[in-house]
């Protein structure tokens, strides 16, 4: 569907007079909470978009608000246009914050600078101009209760539905903005994964921790050993996938643990594919490794939803890497399916070193 408007709560700000403080002196001052954040809505004139929302929120109000449809993966981009929504926010209400709190460590010291090199002017306040800094905070909640009103509202997310997870899945593999040969690699790796079924020896509760040459370390999991969901699922932290791991909450509340990113590729039938996918592999020709295992890849607490070149290399690098461990250590990992197991491997191939860790459970 076409998005419609933002939820009412935005309508009319009154945000907080240029150089007043809506806390005590000594303290943060003026705050403001901003985001670019996916949601499950779909363009219809654009089926290669990946919708995200861009929230600029202050004392519980929506102060500026806007559907990206192609929205960055970088924290250089995202903090462009995190920068540019703020500028558009202090513009239209007369203010400007002293402190803006983000969800990105990187994200935030890039607003950082941005500002300190070109202050916030405010029209008629020409001594007031700010520079605020930014900060990264554990939870961004003004911002959340905003995405909640808006997947209530436009989206149709029942209120019931638990913790709103930030979850990004274009409809088309264009949506993550990336070549179309690294797609196709990204295609021949899964491929050759499937074919592998790492997941015939290897458990759930397996860890694999990767570190791929040039690239950031990851601890995954192997989906599939249940014969419900096979796949691969990425956790950039470590604990993450620890805390999941000794979780007693049912799936669809499990993701209100992860803080850190996921990158989660797992095959469905063909049926279960969008329309403009289908016709987009079909036409490029990318390798499948059965009729039904078609690729399907899921972000969580990306940047804007996204996936990096990088972080897409990381995932190639690991379905082969995996792929390859599970087939040299087969007669290891089945006849220790019982017991603990650790394990030390480099593929030299795709340059990855695996750590592997079978807990006595």
């Amino acid at each position: 569907m076409t998005p419609g408007q933002p939820p009412r709560r935005r309508a009319q700000p009154r945000g907080p007079r240029p150089g007043k403080r809506n806390s005590a002196p000594g303290t943060a001052g003026v705050v403001w909470q901003v985001d670019l954040a996916p949601v499950a809505i779909r363009i219809d004139d654009s089926p290669d978009s990946r919708p995200a929302l861009l929230l600029v929120m202050a004392d519980g109000l929506i102060i500026a608000g806007d559907i990206v449809a192609y929205p960055p993966a970088d924290a250089t981009g995202v903090a462009k246009l995190l920068a540019d929504g703020i500028r558009a926010a202090a513009a239209k209400t007369g203010s400007a914050p002293d402190v803006v709190e983000v969800r990105d460590e990187r994200v935030a010291g890039m607003l950082t600078a941005i500002f300190a090199a070109a202050p916030i002017a405010l029209a008629g306040y020409a001594a007031s101009a700010r520079t605020p800094e930014a900060r990264a905070v554990a939870s961004l909640p003004l911002v959340d209760d905003a995405l909640a009103a808006f997947d209530q509202s436009v989206v149709g997310r029942p209120e019931e539905a638990g913790p709103r997870p930030r979850v990004a899945h274009p409809d088309t593999w264009a949506g993550w903005g990336l070549p179309k040969e690294q797609i196709g690699r990204l295609f021949a790796a899964a491929a050759a994964y499937y074919r592998a079924a790492p997941w015939t020896h290897i458990t759930n509760s397996d860890i694999l921790r990767l570190e791929p040459d040039g690239g950031e370390p990851w601890s995954a999991s192997v989906m599939g050993n249940a014969r419900e969901l096979f796949g691969i699922a990425l956790y950039a932290r470590h604990e993450d996938l620890v805390a999941l791991l000794e979780s007693s909450l049912p799936p669809e509340l499990a993701h209100s643990m992860v803080q850190g990113p996921v990158l989660s590729l797992s095959f469905s039938l063909r049926d279960d594919i969008p329309p403009h996918a289908k016709t987009e592999v079909t036409w490029a020709r990318w390798e499948l490794a059965a009729a039904d295992a078609w690729p399907d890849l899921f972000a969580l607490n990306t940047l804007g939803g996204g996936i990096t070149a990088r972080q897409m290399d990381d995932l190639i690098a690991a379905l082969r890497a995996i792929a390859r461990f599970a087939k040299k250590h087969t007669h290891l990992l089945r006849d220790s399916y019982d017991d603990a197991l650790t394990l030390e491997w480099r593929d030299e191939k795709a340059k990855v070193g695996i750590d592997f860790d079978r807990p006595p459970w």
